[in-house]
């Protein structure tokens, strides 16, 4: 897991070959960008618009993927997300990770981390997360990158 302000996105370009083409979409996301929802960068990589509020810290549970990897990128707001290493996970709730990427446990998260406006958050398949865990509300891009 890695979290650092939108400026220092250069930085991570060398973790993985979409990284600066994902970055470059991020930064120039624009307010009627959220009306899409989605937004398809190639074949590797696709952006996730959210306008909500967080459902607070008993309504989410951990995920983790293996196929992609999230870059959770805050434009207004905080988002409060919770995190455990996924190998000390051991209560799983739903198993989609064949179909559809995903794996969700009831295990609680060991740590909690605001992530601020203008900051970004990379998640990576050894990390368990769950997003939304704060109550305010919040625009956030999550950019669903294929690991590589």
């Amino acid at each position: 897991m890695i979290l650092d302000h939108i400026k220092n996105a250069p930085f991570y370009f060398s973790l993985n070959p979409y990284f600066k083409t994902v970055f470059e979409h991020l930064q120039k996301a624009e307010l009627k960008d959220f009306e899409n929802k989605k937004t398809d960068i190639n074949e590797n990589a696709f952006l996730l618009y959210f306008d909500t509020e967080g459902k607070g810290k008993e309504q989410v549970k951990l995920e983790c993927h293996q196929k992609y990897l999230d870059i959770h990128y805050v434009i207004k707001g905080n988002d409060l997300v919770g995190y455990k290493e996924t190998s000390f996970c051991t209560a799983i709730a739903t198993d989609g990770m064949e179909k559809d990427d995903y794996r969700l446990f009831n295990d609680k998260p060991v740590s909690e981390i605001n992530i601020p406006e203008d900051y970004f958050m990379i998640v990576f398949p050894g990390d368990a997360h769950a997003p939304l865990m704060g109550t305010g509300k919040f625009l956030k891009i999550v950019a669903k990158v294929k690991v590589q």
